[in-house]
């Protein structure tokens, strides 16, 4: 047992330090817009995360850059999302708040903002309750719908009292 133990340790070892030589490396651009071209999927938030922060300015770039197809630049927006970050979070909500940003691009810049910074931007998912775009007011509601504490709760017993929209309300109870 103690052979097969002392011979596993090399390739051990050879596997812990890719590992770690792989954080470190940055993906170039062009890498990184295979990565989010690819037609089955993307990379996950976990994966994005492992990779490190200094993956957000990189990932807004391709956001912001309108040559590119709209689906890179939503998954960038998404993947951007999978970051606790200063620049994450200015990202998404200049993203949600735009009448400018593409409807979808929106919606996922809310959700997001829901998943990743939860009741810390209660206020931006509270005013999406009345974009003028449906997917939008929806996904805010859903956040909402989602975050756990009392402040939360009462934005969303608010607005049930005055929603009219059957999709917005179900949306708000967690349906």
């Amino acid at each position: 047992m103690r052979r097969v133990a002392a011979a596993a340790l090399p390739a051990l070892v050879l596997l812990v330090s890719s590992f770690a030589a792989a954080q470190t490396t940055v993906p170039t651009r062009d890498e990184l817009v295979r990565m989010l071209s690819t037609f089955e999927s993307s990379p996950s938030s976990a994966r994005w995360r492992a990779m490190g922060d200094r993956m957000v300015s990189p990932l807004v770039e391709i956001y912001g850059d309108r040559s590119l197809p709209p689906y890179v630049r939503l998954r960038a927006l998404v993947a951007v999302g999978a970051f606790h970050t200063r620049a994450a979070r200015a990202t998404l909500v200049a993203a949600a708040t735009s009448p400018h940003t593409p409807e979808m691009h929106a919606r996922e810049a809310v959700l997001a903002l829901g998943r990743t910074f939860g009741a810390e931007a209660l206020d931006e998912l509270a005013a999406r309750l009345d974009d003028t775009r449906p997917l939008v007011r929806e996904a805010a509601a859903r956040a909402l719908s989602r975050i756990r504490v009392a402040r939360a709760r009462t934005i969303v017993r608010e607005r049930l009292r005055s929603e009219v929209d059957p999709v917005i309300r179900d949306a708000l109870a967690g349906r």
